[in-house]
């Protein structure tokens, strides 16, 4: 973890890397800025499985998982994820970058909670100038009377 206890794993400008096996157990919790537990920067084809990310701190974005700025084909799946005030997933872009193809699936989210718009425990957020973010969601398992539906397919971004 970086020194403002801030992200947990962060894969930058990769092809195919894997993340899996881990455990992140409290970050952002001394950072003020947008953190999340796993999560990669501009990297395509990369497979996060068998992780586990609990304990984090804050709004701020501050999801376990988040797909972000120039991120496609990469898939998260068979990770748990628990406590964490920040929410499960957020699924962004960075100003000129286009996400797609991601896919996020076969996934448990436990206790995880974001109640500061504009975000929830799953949110899709796209900035002025973002072409799109896409992702495909399935079988997302909450412990009942948590957060939104038990499936969500197919969420899309487009701004103008």
């Amino acid at each position: 973890m970086s020194e403002e206890l801030g992200d947990g794993i962060v894969v930058q400008a990769a092809v195919g890397a894997r993340v899996e096996h881990n455990l992140v157990d409290g970050f952002n919790t001394r950072s003020g800025g947008y953190n999340a537990g796993i999560w990669a920067w501009n990297s395509d084809r990369v497979l996060y499985q068998f992780n586990e990310v609990t304990g984090g701190h804050g709004t701020r974005d501050s999801m376990a998982y988040n797909i972000d700025g120039g991120n496609n084909g990469n898939v998260y799946q068979y990770n748990y994820s628990h406590d964490n005030e920040g929410g499960f997933l957020l699924i962004c872009n960075g100003e000129g970058m286009v996400s797609d193809r991601n896919s996020v699936r076969y996934n448990v989210s436990v206790n995880d909670r974001n109640t500061s718009a504009p975000y929830g425990v799953i949110s899709v957020v796209c900035g002025p100038g973002t072409p799109h973010a896409g992702a495909q969601q399935h079988r997302r398992h909450q412990r009942p009377g948590h957060g939104h539906g038990q499936q969500q397919r197919a969420r899309r971004c487009h701004l103008p």
